[in-house]
């Protein structure tokens, strides 16, 4: 019976000195104001007086949502929560373990003890083998952090944005091996289409979460699979931050937060995983109304994170760095040594030409397979008799891609223009112009740095402003694009992508006068770089919609050309126009852009418009414009 209640009695007592523990963190805690501390505000992802967290497994306050105390609060309630009496399990670095010991807050959170640690007296905390991260942590060995940055991808409009996403790298042999953490809303590929994924990001309908997989198989998604090319940039970072980010991706596994396509989107997310391995930084404060993974480079280059720089290009680039050196008999050859058809036995030319043939059918023979256009079982035959066909060829120098501008010389994405506006015809007017553009690149841009050939407007607005004797001073829209997409990309030896357009806004039509407009078409294009000029050329089959008076429809066919050598770009463009009403409209334009400054350029536009009734030929009117100002971007 004494050893019973002397048992009891030590129970108690360290029942009663973790409780004394506890309490007093908890008034150190409030002495010291910790809940307002920007590190414990970061670390529960609060933006003004709210977690952008959504999961409520993520907090152990039932209100620890909002009030950034008593999530603190509860937090060391956590810590302090005594250990079940299991041993712990073994851990796997694929899933999430669900044993005890690991789902321990001392466990769960390592972000947040290091922070009350610093500065709070944690005595007697429990014991808590921590199996699952610490095996984590020493297989990563975090020591850098670096940005990836997949440049556009000209299939699908919601990614012509590019994207970003995190490397954490360690001791590897290869950078391939390290892990990356990547942020993406959890949608049904196989039952939901780019529009309908465009529609649901957003109006935030989808849940975001932070994922982690080795290196080579996000490679595999983007620079294979995407065919986009891939800009890595070192993080300025010291090995204890690198240890610190990674205690906070730790955090957020299997953690989710709703996606915003355009400000809580994965650019946006991963500026949190920053903060919280550097609390001194704002990166998130440079962004008010929209995130743009381009611009977060550029903000990380402002607050001096970024260092060296390395490219991998895709393999759409790689194969048509091959392309280029073969001529079209070559390229039937080709083909048929990646699907099989002819084997390398055949091949009986010169060495160096054999080399590159088979180097480029097995770079094809894996693209094919990406693509889902063969099977595994032959794509393995097919790869193994090219690499032992090139392998009795010797070596030979090697296909290197040349470098692309980086994405770090593209310009800002807002832009604001102010500029000069002349009309001629029935009657004539000279306008004050502003424009403002929320985002992000027109074909008349030049294209450093960017997927060339591409258009993606959002947002952008024209307000012209005139002195008339007759009305006074006025002012009206002169141009409005809700949404402007264009992907002009050339057709090569291999491959015939078909080019699009689209435009929602309001235009002027026939009279001059401001129509809603909906315009869409699709065609074809060709190019390359003649000179050191990179020349464009397209022909689109469009339809339009508007209402300008009547309601108009027409039948659009548009030639159009871009010649673009840095700092200077040219495009032209025709177009003839059959109206529902009978009217016949060409159009002939032309623009200029002159760069001068990394975000400063001059632009000039011609147009000449004509149109006529087809029942009445004679009775043609015509407008011209120019339009010269400057370019600001931001």
């Amino acid at each position: 019976m004494r050893l019973f209640w002397a048992v009891l009695a030590l129970f108690a007592y360290a029942f009663a000195t973790d409780n004394v523990d506890l309490e007093s963190a908890k008034i150190q805690a409030r002495n010291l104001n910790l809940a307002s501390d920007t590190e414990w505000r970061v670390l529960l992802h609060y933006s003004g007086s709210r977690s952008q967290i959504d999961d409520s497994r993520f907090f152990y306050a039932p209100d620890g949502m909002m009030d950034a105390e008593s999530e603190l609060l509860a937090t060391l309630e956590a810590f302090y929560a005594a250990p079940p009496s299991v041993p712990p399990s073994t851990p796997s670095l694929k899933e999430m373990s669900t044993h005890p010991f690991d789902t321990h807050a001392l466990c769960r959170f390592p972000a947040r003890l290091r922070f009350l640690r610093a500065h709070l007296s944690l005595d007697n905390l429990p014991d808590v083998p921590c199996a699952e991260y610490d095996k984590m942590r020493a297989y990563l060995n975090p020591k850098h952090l670096s940005i990836i940055f997949p440049s556009a991808y000209f299939n699908s409009p919601a990614s012509l944005f590019g994207h970003t996403f995190l490397l954490i790298e360690g001791d590897f042999d290869s950078r391939l091996l390290a892990y990356s953490l990547n942020f993406a809303a959890r949608a049904d590929e196989q039952r939901e289409n780019g529009f309908v994924f465009a529609v649901r990001g957003l109006l935030g309908l989808y849940e975001g979460y932070y994922t982690m997989l080795p290196y080579y198989e996000t490679l595999k998604n983007y620079k294979d699979t995407e065919s986009r090319d891939i800009w890595e940039f070192r993080i300025n970072f010291s090995e204890h931050e690198a240890l610190r980010a990674f205690e906070h991706i730790w955090e957020l596994r299997e953690i989710y937060s709703d996606y915003f396509f355009f400000d809580e989107n994965c650019s946006y997310n991963l500026l949190w995983i920053l903060e919280a391995a550097r609390p001194s930084l704002r990166l998130r404060d440079a962004f008010a109304y929209h995130v743009i993974p381009p611009e977060t480079l550029f903000v990380l280059d402002e607050n001096a994170l970024l260092g060296e720089t390395s490219y991998r290009p895709s393999k759409r680039t790689v194969l048509g760095l091959y392309t280029s050196r073969l001529d079209f008999g070559e390229i039937a050859t080709l083909r048929a040594l990646a699907s099989g058809s002819v084997q390398p036995e055949t091949l009986r030319g010169d060495p160096q030409s054999d080399s590159l043939l088979l180097e480029a059918a097995l770079e094809l023979n894996e693209y094919n397979y990406i693509a889902h256009k063969t099977d595994k079982d032959s794509y393995t035959q097919i790869a193994h008799n090219l690499a032992k066909a090139r392998s009795r060829l010797g070596a030979s120098p090697p296909v290197v891609a040349k470098t692309p501008a980086s994405p770090m010389l593209a310009h800002r994405s807002a832009r604001m223009f102010l500029g000069m506006l002349h009309k001629d015809g029935a009657q004539s007017s000279n306008a004050l112009t502003l424009e403002a553009r929320i985002a992000y690149h027109d074909r008349s841009e030049s294209d450093r740095g960017l997927l060339a050939g591409t258009q993606i407007e959002f947002l952008r607005l024209m307000l012209r402003y005139e002195h008339l004797q007759e009305q006074g001073d006025r002012v009206r829209v002169e141009d409005f694009a809700l949404l402007s997409l264009a992907s002009f990309v050339p057709h090569s030896k291999l491959f015939s992508p078909f080019s699009y357009r689209l435009f929602l806004g309001a235009k002027p039509i026939l009279d001059d006068s401001l129509a809603p407009y909906m315009q869409v078409g699709a065609g074809a294009s060709a190019g390359g770089e003649l000179a050191g000029v990179d020349v464009l050329g397209y022909y689109l089959f469009e339809i339009l919609g508007a209402d300008a008076n009547d309601a108009l429809a027409a039948a659009i066919q548009t030639l159009g050309a871009s010649f673009d050598s840095y700092p200077f770009k040219l495009t032209f463009e025709a177009s003839n126009r059959l109206y529902t009403t009978k009217a016949v409209e060409n159009d002939l334009q032309g623009t200029i852009h002159w760069q001068f400054a990394h975000n400063l350029a001059l632009f000039g536009r011609g147009q000449w418009r004509a149109w006529q009734n087809v029942q009445a030929p004679k009775r043609q009117r015509r407008r011209d414009c120019v339009l010269v100002g400057m370019r600001v971007y931001f």
